[in-house]
This record gives C-alpha cells, sequence and structure tokens, in this order.
C-alpha cells in the first residue's frame, strides 16, 4: 500500500482545515462505536491519541510544500511538529500534547 512514504505522499497537498481534522477524528470515533470497539477507558483514551496524532501529522503533511517540512521529526522523546508542538509517549494515557518552551 505503499508504507509510510506512500501515505505521506497521500495527504500532500490538501491542505486540511483544522475543523475537517476535527471532523475526521469525530467520524473516527463515531465508527469505532458503531463497529462495536471496546468502550473500555484506557483502551478509548489510546485510540483517541492515536486518532488525534494521526490527524495531526496529516494536517501538516498537508500544508508542505518541501520535502523538509512533511511529517512529524520523531525522537525518544516524543515527535515534534512544524509548530513546535510535542507527543510524548504516556504508558496510561496514550499520547499528550505540548508546547515547546
Amino acid at each position: 500500500m505503499g508504507g509510510f512514504l506512500g501515505l505521506i505522499a497521500a495527504h500532500r497537498g490538501p491542505k486540511i482545515a483544522e475543523r475537517q481534522r476535527l471532523r475526521f477524528v469525530e467520524l473516527y470515533m463515531a465508527a469505532a462505536d458503531a463497529a462495536g470497539l471496546p468502550s473500555y477507558g484506557p483502551f478509548r483514551v489510546a485510540l483517541r491519541s492515536h486518532v488525534e496524532f494521526g490527524s495531526e501529522v496529516a494536517t501538516q503533511n498537508s500544508h508542505a510544500t518541501t520535502d523538509a517540512e512533511p511529517h512529524p521529526r520523531l525522537s525518544h522523546g516524543g515527535a515534534s511538529l512544524a509548530d513546535g508542538r510535542v507527543y510524548h509517549a504516556d504508558a496510561r494515557a496514550g499520547y499528550r500534547i505540548a508546547r515547546r518552551d
């Protein structure tokens, strides 16, 4: 299916707006309900965190104009997005977002 680079390429150009990103997350979570995925709290937190992170990356990639801009910079401490926000892994709460100071 193209792997990671194919996924990045698929999101280049459409200029995803924040309201579209939020709607995607809302629909994804509704689809999880409709599919009967577990409603157990920690599972839902992890699922939503994954979808939020992925949709942030897709939004970032959709606005990239050069090959240096797309996808987050990954490191041991988390994933840095272009605007300086960082997602940190948390074993109990999935990912959390923070502004890098």
